[in-house]
């Protein structure tokens, strides 16, 4: 059922009833969250028990069925699929070009991960999200694995004893981490019935040790782990599962990460201090600055090989890059830099030539703490540049090479959201474009275009029958009349529940 942006809006203005859905008028009409795929962007529509599509280059959208109330939305990685989970009545909705399905996902899941091959999915009911309403009983230990390959979906349930906290894959996607309050379960998804074998990380059965850190190795042979209570680092082979070694750090870790070859692991503990560890012969070393640490950001491009060091509590200024390619394996010569304005967040271009430095927030669309001023650094051209904003920035999107025409430098669109503004950054001369837009911009995306299209940006507004605009990422003002923009979209869907 496809609709035009003045038909809907037109139905809006007559005072369609917003509170129809199936499972009563609590149920959002419209998401947050946007989802790129196939030159079509996807939305939740709890109240119409429905995914919205729409098609961008038509200016048009439809209603998909998803089940009862979907509530969580998950792109599979590396595929034109998205799937949609529907807590109320267990709901699993698999959306693809070729069509889509709902069938029965066996509890009512609230969270998706997918391995990173894409070839797997861990259902589980998360704590941190949304609730599922408890009838008669709730397995909260309760867990599926999803393959999906090109024999078609296959849902496996499972249950741990305590309700999993998190679950990471390894890197080659054979096996999922799960962290429960108790223990690391070690779950062997090549085989059939899964295998599991769980990692206590003490000695005394009669303590909990929850893991608190949990980080793969690029090989998919070995995990980092930390626990709560304890400053150990344990080194844990996952074939056979069993630990490895055990390192005495000097304190407990905030943040682990690990430098693009996977031999070197950066440990920070919010102190002056990152410790520097050779996962080959476990030798360690410190790197003492002169500011605190909280957070590690590695390079991840072949031609790359650094790491930015930040606190991210708010009382830094500093921001230190130390390059990962000599023999040693602590570091030498790392550069620090005096920032005006605390540091918050730090977000990588993707070519990893420059970055954008949120102050006093900063954040995703998601989860965000308003940021009224950034800095730009380019590594290689100038030493960064404060700019203020005149209101928070809320998200930002990096710009694919070339989106520009003329320019091979790395771009960047911020958005901010009280001004209705958008602001597109040039990461190398730090030179701006201010463009206008709709009011209440949320968050930003790329919307990759279909075969022989053009790239666009798009925009989800906050409103409360939906309103989703269109930027070409090379726009130096608004066209007349404003930019193209589908809106209504909550609405779709609402004839067919009254």
């Amino acid at each position: 059922m496809h609709r035009s942006l003045l038909a809907l809006t037109l139905l809006a203005l007559a005072g369609c009833d917003a509170s129809l859905g199936s499972d009563g008028p609590d149920l959002p009409l419209l998401g947050d969250e946007a989802i790129a795929v196939a030159g079509r962007i996807y939305m939740l529509a709890p109240a119409t028990d429905s995914v919205v599509e729409i098609d961008p280059a038509a200016r048009t959208f439809q209603s998909l069925p998803a089940g009862v109330a979907p509530r969580v939305l998950s792109r599979k990685p590396h595929a034109d699929v998205v799937y949609a989970l529907g807590m109320a009545e267990n709901t699993l909705s698999r959306i693809a070009p070729q069509g889509f399905s709902t069938t029965d996902s066996g509890a009512p899941f609230n969270r998706l991960d997918w391995s990173p091959d894409g070839t797997r999915g861990f259902l589980w009911i998360d704590p941190l999200g949304l609730q599922p309403a408890v009838e008669g009983s709730l397995n909260l230990g309760a867990f599926a694995v999803i393959s999906d390959d090109d024999n078609g979906v296959t849902i496996t349930p499972g249950s741990l004893t305590f309700q999993p906290l998190d679950v990471v894959f390894s890197a080659d996607s054979s096996r999922a981490l799960v962290t429960t309050s108790s223990r690391l379960h070690v779950l062997d998804l090549t085989v059939a019935p899964f295998s599991e074998r769980t990692v206590p990380l003490t000695t005394d059965t009669s303590v909990r040790r929850t893991p608190d850190l949990v980080v793969p190795t690029p090989d998919g042979q070995r995990a980092l782990v930390t626990a709560s209570g304890g400053s150990d680092l344990f080194v844990l082979s996952l074939d056979p599962v069993l630990v490895e070694n055990v390192i005495a750090l000097p304190r407990p870790a905030l943040d682990i990460q690990l430098s693009r070859d996977g031999g070197t692991a950066m440990i920070a503990d919010g102190t002056t201090t990152v410790t520097f560890l050779d996962l080959d012969s476990f030798e360690d070393g410190a790197l003492v600055l002169p500011h605190g640490v909280t957070d590690v950001l590695p390079s991840r491009q072949p031609e790359q090989d650094f790491a930015l060091l930040f606190d991210d509590r708010g009382a830094s200024p500093f921001l230190t890059r130390v390059a990962l390619n000599g023999d040693d394996v602590v570091p030498d010569d790392p550069d620090t830099f005096l920032m005006e304005g605390e540091v918050r967040s730090v977000w990588l271009e993707p070519g990893e030539q420059a970055a954008i430095i949120f102050h006093d927030g900063g954040g995703s669309s998601v989860d965000f703490v308003p940021s009224q001023s950034l800095s730009l650094f380019s590594f290689a051209e100038r030493a960064p540049s404060r700019v203020l904003l005149d209101a928070p920035a809320v998200d930002v999107a990096f710009l694919a090479a070339g989106a520009v025409p003329g320019s091979d430098d790395p771009h960047a669109v911020v958005v901010l959201a009280d001004s209705a503004r958008l602001v597109r950054y040039n990461l190398a001369d730090y030179s701006q474009v201010v463009l206008n837009t709709y009011t209440s911009p949320l968050s930003i995306g790329r919307a990759p275009p279909e075969e022989g299209g053009q790239e666009q940006l798009f925009v989800v507004h906050r409103s409360e029958l939906g309103l989703i605009s269109f930027i070409d990422p090379a726009a130096t003002f608004e066209p007349p009349g404003g930019f193209p923009a589908v809106a209504g979209m909550a609405d779709a869907g609402l004839l067919e529940v009254r």
